[in-house]
């Protein structure tokens, strides 16, 4: 029986699939307008922003902000919000115009989006989308770009997620994710967890990514982030499949299939229409399965798109193998293999696993570049206590000393060299916070010092002061008491002159 003429007569599909149309068509009628209008309020802000010839507009935009954060802002938001929907021809003309004008980080930022769009077209450009963001890592690693190198460490997961190598991804999304928790991107973060808990379905450890998954709704649902539900909500839903759950994946491949045809977003319909099928399998309810399969095979085959058609060939290869049509099961196993084979050839993966090994030795060795800066730092920092120790003693000897006449000149010496060390010492560790602070801008950097030289300056004077006052009230003190000693010898001499010709 055809599945597509079955869905009248089988409860199971209706509750599947009716159910949610219905809904769709329903609220569908009710926001119509409501989309209209926002749809011609972005078209209108869209002119007046970016009124000039694209991708100048642009360039001229990210250089009116002052400071090299603002910049990346709004490059980060335009980049969401914008121009992920434009194709890899139009992001590239942006990134040649950053270039032109020497705005390195520009051209890194927009560079970022093309190798995320290069990932997903497979093929060989997930390799080539690796090749350009790691050196884009390592500049932004460089600048000590926080932003930069969380956005790095994302698009370099797209290329080991689209290579089916979930546990390396998992782990650059991990780095990610602590970063933009410093910098409170709820966004970003959104995204990040959603990926690491859809990778984790994808190597079977659905506790964890159920963990992952339902923070990505949570947060989603907080910032109405609509068009992320139907990601993080299949998210869920495969994990819950992994766990073999289906009853539980269910309700949020209903609620994720809402958003999806309500937005047209056709790539979410086709990853949702496989989670259908194989929830369905799952339950050994075949004809809903054919039915959702087909459905993703049509949507994947007008995208083009190998790795969905490779994916949706082998649950409709399983599906005829459960129902004993072993013909088409073998038919369509082959079609699923060449598709795959096409995009995850062995020279590939290898090239691959090159890169990554090249790129993990790299990492240890600047690793231990960090470390081993750390450790004479530190070093440092110790010598210049020590120093400070020493000098301030000699100071505090030369004024407490009782019987010692000191010249001004050698106090004056001791405290400019103290102060000196002090200011070195300051500098030392307050170098990586002004880093951070400053984002590694000379200018930056030299007015932060010129700052605290400027603190330390009339506290060195008034200490420089009360030093020199102290020392020239100790030289009189030790003065008169050595002229009040001579007095007292020569009026003893004077009174007792024989006793002094006796001893003599």
């Amino acid at each position: 029986m055809n599945p597509e003429e079955n869905i009248n007569t089988n409860p199971q599909i209706k509750d599947g699939a009716l159910r949610a149309f219905r809904l769709v068509n329903q609220r569908n009628k009710k926001k119509s307008m409501k989309r209209i209008y926002i749809t011609f309020l972005i078209f209108c802000c869209t002119l007046k922003v970016f009124g000039k010839s694209y991708p100048d507009s642009v360039v001229t935009k990210y250089n009116s902000f002052s400071t090299q954060k603002e910049k990346e802002e709004y490059l980060f938001n335009y980049m969401e919000h914008v121009l992920y929907a434009k194709n890899i021809k139009h992001v590239n003309e942006l990134s040649e115009a950053f270039s032109k004008q020497k705005e390195q980080v520009g051209a890194d930022f927009t560079m970022l989006l093309v190798c995320r769009k290069l990932s997903g077209q497979g093929e060989l450009n997930y390799v080539e989308a690796l090749n350009r963001a790691l050196p884009i890592l390592h500049r932004f690693e460089e600048r000590n770009d926080t932003l930069g190198m969380a956005y790095s460490l994302l698009s370099i997961s797209y290329c080991y997620g689209y290579s089916r190598n979930y546990e390396q991804a998992i782990v650059y999304l991990k780095k990610s994710l602590l970063l933009a928790n410093h910098l409170g991107k709820p966004k970003l973060l959104v995204q990040i967890h959603n990926d690491i808990g859809s990778y984790y379905s994808s190597i079977s450890m659905p506790d964890s990514g159920l963990v992952y998954g339902h923070k990505a709704v949570a947060l989603a649902s907080k910032l109405k982030a609509r068009i992320n539900m139907p990601y993080v909500l299949s998210t869920v839903a495969e994990n819950y499949i992994a766990n073999k759950d289906y009853d539980l994946a269910l309700p949020f491949l209903r609620r994720a299939i809402v958003y999806a045809i309500e937005d047209s977003n056709k790539l979410a319909q086709g990853f949702l229409y496989n989670d259908y099928t194989l929830a369905f399998i799952g339950t050994a309810n075949y004809d809903s399965a054919f039915y959702y399969v087909r459905k993703a095979i049509n949507v994947y085959t007008a995208a083009d798109s190998k790795a969905g058609l490779s994916q949706s060939y082998k649950y409709l290869s399983d599906c005829f193998e459960k129902t004993n049509q072993i013909d088409s099961s073998n038919k369509y196993f082959r079609l699923s293999v060449v598709a795959k084979e096409s995009l995850y050839s062995a020279e590939k993966t290898k090239l691959l696993e090159s890169m990554t090994f090249t790129e993990q030795l790299r990492r240890q060795e600047l690793e231990n570049e960090r470390a081993k800066s750390a450790e004479e730092r530190e070093h440092t920092i110790q010598y210049a206590l020590i120093a400070v120790g020493i000098i301030s003693f000699l100071i505090l000897f030369l004024l407490l000393s009782r019987s010692m006449i000191t010249n001004t000149r050698v106090i004056t010496f001791l405290s400019v060299l103290a102060l000196l060390i002090v200011f070195e010492f300051l500098n030392l560790l307050l170098h990586p916070f002004l880093e951070r602070v400053t984002n590694h801008s000379p200018l930056l950097m030299l007015l932060a010092l010129v700052c605290i030289a400027a603190l330390l300056i009339p506290l060195h004077h008034k200490l420089e002061k009360w030093t020199t006052n102290k020392l020239v009230e100790k030289n009189k003190a030790i003065r008169l008491m050595n002229a009040k000693k001579t007095i007292e010898q020569l009026e003893k001499n004077i009174a007792n002159p024989n006793q002094d010709s006796t001893n003599a």
